[in-house]
């Protein structure tokens, strides 16, 4: 609930700075598209419920599973892939780089491969 507040706070004073500068015959491109995204995006800011809830909240997570699953793979010394080779091995990275998915993982290609 404090995160949302402090979302309402923070689009009331663009707002009113918009305003301001509305009437000062200035314009700011950058306020208004920042307005429009947190009016836009308000109900998905609810970070401190997502974070009691166990969600990863920031970019790191996101950047590290890109580093492992795709860089190392794909781009190593002397590697070259085509691109269009290279979406039929992503699906299996998750799989072999955590544990005892890949059993799993090759239980259901077997199943579902006939």
């Amino acid at each position: 609930m404090e995160d949302q507040q402090s979302i309402n706070k923070l689009l009331n004073k663009f707002k009113k700075e918009y305003k301001k500068l509305i009437r000062e015959q200035k314009s700011n491109a950058d306020l208004s598209v920042a307005i429009i995204y947190l009016q836009n995006h308000y109900q998905q800011m609810n970070y401190a419920l997502y974070l009691k809830e166990g969600f990863l909240i920031g970019s790191g997570v996101t950047e590290s599973a890109c580093k492992t699953l795709i860089k190392s793979r794909f781009c190593g010394p002397g590697m070259a892939w085509e691109e269009s080779n290279t979406h039929l091995l992503l699906p299996m990275r998750g799989p072999v780089l955590t544990p005892n998915r890949w059993s799993q993982a090759w239980n259901y290609i077997t199943k579902n491969a006939a």
